[in-house]
């Protein structure tokens, strides 16, 4: 059985890194991880 490493399934899957889909992939994750953090900050405060 061969394992695959995070990043090869994200470029077998979205594509390789500097690939439009890729880059947008990567928008996406960044920005529900900042709204998520703001989210948690405010239930904090």
């Amino acid at each position: 059985m061969k394992f695959y490493t995070h990043e090869e399934m994200l470029d077998r899957h979205i594509g390789k890194k500097g690939t439009f889909e890729r880059d947008n992939f990567d928008a996406e994750v960044e920005a529900a991880l900042i709204g998520a953090t703001i989210k948690e900050a405010r239930t904090w405060a």
